[in-house]
């Protein structure tokens, strides 16, 4: 868990864009929810925007254990498997499905309650996980 949160920090951070090479989702699988940021540069607003978001709750991040990756390479692996236009944001859930698709920057807070309704992360907070 706190390696999760170390990622999430260091990419919130800017000191990772990880794009297609974060390797496949398959390493997730069961194990995080991921979040992949997709911009066509880091410049673009709304991308900035998303990051600073991010970053301001980072704790609810780590307690949904959410990973995330940002894509600024144009024909990466991950646009071709999501295929996003432009700036984009795709929620997966830790079965691989994918959970949310938004053109527009969201807050943590609309992300976690997303989250909050799959049956995974129901059966994880009735085990007892943090909220």
């Amino acid at each position: 868990m706190r390696r999760v949160f170390l990622f999430c920090f260091l990419v919130l951070a800017g000191l990772a864009n990880l794009g297609a090479k974060a390797g496949p989702l398959d390493e997730y699988t069961w194990v995080n929810r991921v979040i992949v940021v997709f911009a066509d540069s880091a410049l673009d607003p709304r991308f900035t925007q998303q990051m600073t978001m991010l970053a301001e709750d980072p704790e609810s991040l780590e307690n949904r254990d959410m990973v995330v990756i940002t894509d600024l390479e144009p024909g990466s692996e991950l646009r071709t498997r999501l295929r996003p236009r432009g700036f984009s944001i795709v929620l997966i859930d830790k079965d691989d499905s994918v959970i949310l698709r938004r053109p527009s920057p969201l807050s943590v807070r609309e992300i976690a309650r997303h989250i909050d309704k799959t049956p995974s992360r129901i059966d994880e907070l009735a085990a007892g996980a943090p909220r």
